[in-house]
């Protein structure tokens, strides 16, 4: 029965319902290890930490990213993104979410050996996020032909900010309908 409450998610959601109180933490404490597989330490922190002080936790969250971003350790911002993975329940806008597909793309194009990944170069995770949405709806809107002229220097684009091909391609085939009209379009555009 661990299972029940065994994700820090669920016990985020209860929190932010106003179910989770330092009382619910004290009546359960004693037998918190048969229903749950969260530590009691996380559990406890939980309890008694305010919506603020969690919400608190994730720009630290940030912060070390932004740190090991600059310090080109990379592999450790893996780390920290899964051990913060409940960070996802108090992300509104989306932004951990859309972390988590940049390290996708990270890993595919480490799996190909670039040297030059979505996170070369960039000093702050926002940048890596913005590098992300910019290529996402420049793709959809050249699958359906929409103000491609306002584009400007596409090429330029991908070469300064070191937009690869997996990169190009997660993006096509996650966020467009029509990945092959959209990749022909942007081919388009940087043979011109």
């Amino acid at each position: 029965m661990p299972w029940i409450l065994g994700s820090i998610d669920i016990l985020l959601i209860l929190k932010e319902k106003g179910c989770l109180s330092p009382e619910i933490y004290e009546i359960f404490k004693d037998n918190w290890k048969n229903i749950s597989n969260v530590s009691l330490t996380d559990f406890k922190y939980i309890a008694y930490a305010s919506n603020r002080e969690l919400r608190g936790k994730g720009t630290n969250f940030w912060t070390v990213l932004d740190y090991l971003l600059i310090n080109e350790r990379y592999q450790e911002i893996y780390t920290v993104y899964y051990n913060y993975c409940w960070l996802k329940q108090l992300s509104e806008d989306g932004k951990y979410t859309i972390l988590g597909e940049c390290l996708r793309i990270y890993a595919e194009e480490k799996q190909r050996n670039l040297d030059k990944t979505i996170l070369s170069c960039e000093t702050h995770m926002d940048e890596v996020i913005e590098k992300y949405m910019v290529i996402k709806y420049m793709l959809m809107r050249l699958e359906y032909d929409i103000d491609v002229e306002q584009w400007g220097n596409i090429s330029g684009y991908v070469t300064q900010k070191h937009i690869s091909s997996p990169f190009i391609m997660y993006i096509a085939n996650k966020h467009c309908k029509n990945p092959q009209k959209a990749l022909e379009s942007l081919v388009n555009i940087l043979n011109k």
